[in-house]
């Protein structure tokens, strides 16, 4: 399993991760929404984002519409409560998988996010960004 640093999102492969992380470092999202105005980096994000508009992965509780089958069944978590993802060291449960690994890093001690300034290396994600900030100066 491949874990982007920047989000947590998990892949398959390295290329699939390769290919992830691009997002990320485009800034200018080009490709833009014509019924409501959102814009994308890649052409292949704004037509999974047109199945909102189609409404074809709506939330039969609550009406939400979601890009995706995957991303309408984690919104049903919210209205089911269920947590499948089990934490093997204390049983603690999660809704998403992204959850159970940061949570297991708190277990592992793992540091997975470092700083490619100074080398400073954190369990979280948003720790690293609030490091970064200071390297910038604010």
């Amino acid at each position: 399993m491949y874990l982007c640093r920047v989000c947590e999102k998990q892949f398959t492969t390295k290329a699939r991760l390769r290919e992830h992380t691009k997002r990320h470092q485009c800034v200018d999202n080009v490709y833009q929404c014509t019924q409501c105005g959102k814009r994308y980096p890649f052409l292949s994000n704004l037509h999974r984002h047109m199945n909102i508009h189609r409404e074809k992965y709506k939330c039969t509780e609550c009406g939400k519409c979601c890009e995706s089958r995957l991303e309408l069944a984690k919104h049903m978590r919210t209205h089911s409560g269920e947590k499948p993802f089990l934490c093997s060291v204390c049983g603690k449960q999660f809704k998403l998988s992204v959850d159970l690994v940061r949570h297991s890093r708190t277990h592992s001690g793992e540091k997975a996010f470092k700083c490619q300034l100074c080398g400073l290396a954190y369990v979280q994600p948003g720790n690293l960004h609030r490091h970064m900030r200071a390297h910038q100066g604010r």
